[in-house]
């Protein structure tokens, strides 16, 4: 999406990355400090999950109301380019951006979650969260690339994501409820 409205250079790949990227950091930071001082970080983490399936589920709608929006400002032309460059990545930050964070939230909740769950201090939860979620990524993307892109679109795909961030919430709120009891029981 976001290389379709910054077009496909160096920069808008380069601007897409960092946005992402950016956006896991801070999330992942921001996710840090909420899990630990959660009560219950699984819930926290299907709070999340949901908020993001919520986010995959409306992109493209803000996406095409964002852009049609910024082609449809008459003030455009008194920015000149650099003025226009530069609103163009704010507008991009501000769509992609909540996402990204609440996608990097996810990792250090679930990471909480499960090592209190275990009770192992993440010695063997943490690599086996990390190699689970690195091998998920990496189907995600295939299955992105090479199936769900060329069959329903980018819009159906990431519509696709976003009921899978959906089905993933109401696991976790279930799985959350059953560990909050197992951890009041012991």
């Amino acid at each position: 999406y976001l290389k379709l409205f910054l077009g496909h250079s160096a920069y808008g790949q380069l601007l897409t990355l960092c946005i992402y990227m950016g956006g896991l950091g801070i999330g992942s930071f921001l996710g840090a400090i909420l899990a630990k001082r959660s009560r219950n970080p699984l819930s926290l983490y299907a709070i999340i999950e949901l908020l993001a399936g919520i986010g995959g589920l409306t992109y493209h709608q803000l996406y095409v109301l964002s852009t049609n929006g910024f082609y449809g400002l008459g003030i455009l032309k008194n920015l000149g380019p650099i003025g226009v460059t530069a609103f163009k990545v704010a507008l991009c930050a501000l769509m992609t951006g909540p996402v990204a964070v609440l996608l990097g939230m996810t990792f250090p909740c679930l990471a909480v979650g499960l090592m209190r769950l275990t009770k192992d201090e993440g010695s063997s939860s943490l690599p086996r969260l990390y190699f689970s979620n690195s091998l998920g990524a990496a189907a995600g993307i295939l299955a992105a690339s090479y199936f769900l892109i060329p069959h329903l679109g980018t819009a159906g795909a990431l519509r696709m994501a976003g009921c899978g961030n959906l089905l993933v919430a109401a696991g976790f709120f279930l799985a959350a409820r059953a560990a909050g009891r197992a951890v009041e029981a012991s």
